[in-house]
């Protein structure tokens, strides 16, 4: 197993279906919609926030948004939020965005998602062995 993998599965140790998942699939497109949107309106006003965070919020909110490399890119969310708590008055909303970062990368990206695809749980299957042949 090589090493992107193995630290992956160390980060998410499941991949939630049914209600759970589809819950978690809502966190992180909520999260990752609104760092879109944020992102868009401050590489279009520089004089908001620095150009760089603008288009850190469109990574991060697009790979939240399908949920690739969750385990980055919700840490990136929370550092941002943090960064950003500094920058606007609006304080009840970067906690929000913090508080919704901290829960999916608590409980992983949910079986909707990339990673689930990339990463996930895996089928396999034994042959059967025939000792009279």
């Amino acid at each position: 197993m090589n090493q992107e993998l193995q630290l992956h599965r160390a980060l998410v140790t499941s991949y939630p279906t049914g209600r759970q998942g589809a819950g978690l699939f809502f966190l992180r497109a909520a999260l990752g919609i609104g760092s879109i949107v944020q992102g868009t309106l401050w590489l279009g006003d520089s004089r908001v926030a620095p150009v760089w965070l603008g288009f850190m919020a469109l990574v991060v909110g697009g790979l939240l948004t399908i949920g690739l490399l969750t385990p980055i890119a919700t840490t990136l969310a929370l550092l941002s939020s943090a960064g950003l708590a500094s920058l606007f008055d609006s304080k009840l909303s970067v906690l929000f965005a913090a508080a919704i970062a901290i829960g999916i990368f608590l409980l992983g990206p949910g079986a909707l998602s990339v990673d689930a695809r990339l990463f996930g749980r895996r089928e396999i299957l034994i042959p059967l062995c025939n000792p009279e042949k």
